[in-house]
């Protein structure tokens, strides 16, 4: 199980509305995951984790990408 399955789940038990979303009717939680490494400075860490919360959002939303 990855860490932020948790949080994900928890946002679908709770079916927040939201009603101004074009993407759903409830909160959706929709995350970039990257793990640090020798040699990889925190700005390089921080743009892996957004272009995987990227990716997640073209994948449909409401997932997790790492």
């Amino acid at each position: 199980m990855n860490s932020s399955q948790p949080q994900q789940q928890s946002f679908q038990r709770r079916a927040l509305p939201h009603a101004t979303s074009d993407a759903a009717s409830y909160v959706t939680a929709s995350m970039g995951i990257a793990r640090a490494a020798p040699g990889l400075t925190a700005e390089a860490i921080i743009a892996l984790a957004d272009k995987a919360l990227y990716r997640a959002k073209e994948r449909g939303r409401n997932c997790w990408v790492s």
